[in-house]
């Protein structure tokens, strides 16, 4: 791991005074287990002093400048996933879990139609909580990011796609969606 250690301090001395760099997302969905080498990833990473905030979903909100999370339910059903380290990944816990901390949040995994998570569902909370968002697969493709989780290989492309909002030729999969997408701020009326 000091290979790793070394080579995150030197990306991040060169890059961490980088516009173009938002944030540092440090370790994906890291689990409970990983705990020891998520402190040390954060020393080093903090140790150039880099502009931009560091961040891991899940195992080290406490470590994390910006908490970042991931859901893919629908607000208000049953939980049916849990997280590496055991918790919730209903929808409203989570989001409670993240806001917590009174940093700023960012969801960086979401949009999940066939499993309810979709814009009308979460935009309304994500603008209510001023929670910002970015999800896989802006334009279906090779990557094939809006075939659902455990689509039959070879089966038709789902009337429901899971991830994307654009076809390949940047039409706009449903027009609904993009018009809530551009009106985003208008969206906080709709939670109550």
């Amino acid at each position: 791991m000091e290979t790793v250690y070394s080579f995150l301090g030197e990306v991040i001395g060169k890059y961490g005074n980088d516009r173009r760099i938002i944030a540092w997302d440090l370790w994906n969905e890291a689990a409970p287990q990983h705990r020891g080498c998520l402190e040390k990833m954060f020393a080093h990473a903090r140790s150039p002093k880099p502009s931009q905030p560091l961040t891991a979903c899940w195992e080290a909100f406490d470590l994390s400048d910006v908490i970042t999370f991931h859901n893919y339910t629908q607000p208000g059903s049953p939980d049916r996933y849990h997280n590496q380290s055991g918790g919730s990944l209903e929808f409203l816990p989570e989001l409670e879990r993240a806001l917590s901390y009174g940093r700023p949040v960012l969801c960086t995994e979401c949009l999940a139609r066939s499993e309810g998570n979709t814009f009308e569902n979460f935009l309304p909370y994500f603008q209510k909580y001023e929670i910002g968002f970015y999800f896989w697969g802006l334009c279906a493709g090779s990557a094939q990011y809006h075939f659902p989780w455990n689509w039959p290989e070879g089966a038709p492309e789902p009337p429901n796609w899971f991830h994307c909002i654009l076809y390949p030729d940047g039409t706009p999969y449903r027009e609904k969606e993009i018009r809530l997408l551009r009106d985003f701020a208008a969206q906080k009326e709709l939670v109550k």
